[in-house]
């Protein structure tokens, strides 16, 4: 007889609608009182699924934070594909940013980076593909969909010349494991306020390139503070200047071929995805990156006792340690108090 499966204990499911995903997503209960997430494929994508969920359980076994995978197998008479994970409880780290101060916005941004970090450091099978070849045979097709379908714009042809001329920033890019769609909308606040990355997402590179590749959804959101934190909670340090511009690369890129995918399939969004490309034409002509609007470079936070605050500049706070353990900083009133426990 063969083993009973968990997908058959469930007895309850409540259907979920939010996201970009063509999965079907369920809240779910089972008979011994599980709380899990269902993701419902067609048998079509069986392989791509088989290969994602066995993704997931490399990340979840690295100690990343995410969601526990607990089963695969086929469902309603073999015509979909079904993955079981645990539920996560808490709150799109999208919908909390703009309730949090700069400096918890800050701070988020910067354990998310560490987390990415981690990820990078995810042991994957041997690849001899190079990393350029691998992207450009996804994104050039994207970029030709785009010359035939794309609405233009003022200046489309500034970023298409610029795609042209920068190609060879690509060139010998080490690659590691990447999540493929990072950014705040796939990030879960906990109630203890934990941090936990879902949805990975395999473009056609097999969570597998170059892992400068994920901060390229960097400064969508227009959260600054956010993405400093990231970028500083991944580096530890300022990146070199090779980082940034690689990093506009795929940001630039990743604004023109997002134009058709909107066209289609978000087509209320479509005059913002233009808007974003023109402002991307504007920074290329005056010379720098439009990214430099999302980094603050002088932006300045420390810890004291783990308790996270915003400074002018740096400044050497330890001898508070002999007055007692740090409870709370106001940072953000005209002339800032720290609070000893």
């Amino acid at each position: 007889m063969s083993e009973k499966r968990i997908y058959d204990t469930i007895i309850q499911s409540e259907l979920i609608t939010k996201g970009w995903s063509s999965d079907d997503k369920y809240r779910t209960l089972t008979s011994d009182g599980q709380h899990l997430l269902l993701r419902v494929s067609s048998i079509k994508e069986h392989d791509l699924k088989k290969a994602e969920y066995n993704m997931m359980k490399r990340v979840y076994n690295h100690g990343v934070p995410t969601s526990r995978p607990v089963e695969f197998g086929l469902c309603n008479d073999g015509k979909s594909v079904y993955q079981l994970y645990g539920w996560i409880e808490g709150e799109d780290a999208e919908i909390v940013l703009p309730l949090m101060s700069e400096t918890e916005q800050y701070v988020l941004g910067y354990k998310a980076g560490e987390i990415l970090r981690k990820i990078h450091t995810i042991p994957m099978p041997s690849d001899s593909s190079d990393w350029s070849a691998k992207y450009f045979s996804v994104i050039d097709e994207r970029i030709e969909a785009y010359r035939r379908e794309g609405p233009e714009f003022a200046g489309n042809e500034i970023i298409l010349e610029y795609l042209i001329q920068n190609r060879n920033l690509l060139n010998k890019r080490p690659q590691s494991c990447i999540h493929g769609d990072f950014h705040e909308g796939n990030l879960m606040i906990a109630p203890d306020g934990g941090i936990y990355v879902i949805d990975f997402l395999d473009e056609g590179f097999g969570n597998q390139g170059d892992s400068w590749y994920d901060f390229k959804t960097f400064g969508e959101n227009d959260n600054a503070y956010f993405s400093t934190g990231l970028v500083r909670g991944y580096f530890g340090e300022e990146p070199l200047q090779e980082f940034w511009d690689v990093l506009t690369y795929y940001y630039v890129n990743a604004a023109l071929t997002a134009i058709v995918w909107t066209k289609y399939n978000k087509p209320e969004e479509l005059q913002e995805a233009i808007k974003w490309n023109e402002r991307n034409v504007i920074a290329i002509q005056e010379g720098h990156s439009p990214l430099m609007k999302w980094y603050l470079k002088d932006y300045c936070v420390q810890w004291l006792d783990d308790i996270a605050y915003a400074l002018k500049e740096p400044f050497d706070f330890s001898f508070i340690s002999k007055y007692g353990k740090v409870f709370k900083v106001f940072d953000n009133s005209y002339s800032g108090a720290i609070v000893l426990a």
